[in-house]
């Protein structure tokens, strides 16, 4: 899901198709999951108007923000399975790859997730077993630890794909 953008260098949010015949993306015909998608972005704006370091905790807490909102509450089951999914990657990034962060600042990130986020979702981290186990209504689902090769998005190598 690469359609949306917080873009640094005019200060604008930027929704981009994602789909080669230039339509928008099917995510996005939930009105929630455009709200809430803008509201995401709003929250990297703010971030970068106080010149927040950016780091994986960082971009983890976007997603904590922008999942207690009210509009959050009613996105798509898979919306918000995208969410908590994107969330794991970066806490776990920053767990295991720490840049002005502690491992206490994680897991009290993770805390806060659970106990905040409107829409029904539950983390479990296992950090030995270095997966997060990810719990919605009915869906359930367990990411692994993937390195980022980068210090801010999750981004990794062409052979860990």
């Amino acid at each position: 899901m690469r359609f949306r953008s917080y873009d640094y260098s005019d200060k604008g949010i930027w929704l981009q198709p994602s789909n080669s015949d230039g339509t928008v993306d099917r995510w996005l015909d939930n009105k929630y999951n455009l709200m809430n998608t803008l509201q995401h972005e709003y929250f990297h704006k703010l971030d970068d108007q106080r010149n927040t370091y950016k780091n994986h905790l960082l971009h983890a807490s976007v997603d904590e923000r922008a999942s207690r909102t009210r509009t959050f509450a009613h996105t798509s089951d898979k919306w918000k399975l995208n969410v908590a999914a994107e969330f794991s990657e970066y806490v776990m990034n920053a767990y295991y790859q720490p840049n002005e962060n502690t491992k206490a600042d994680v897991m009290n990130l993770i805390d806060k997730f659970n106990r905040n986020n409107t829409g029904n979702i539950f983390l479990k981290f296992n950090p030995d077993a270095r997966i997060m186990d990810i719990k919605i209504n009915n869906l359930e689902k367990t990411i692994k630890y993937v390195p980022s090769i980068d210090k801010f998005n999750f981004i990794v190598s062409n052979n860990k794909k």
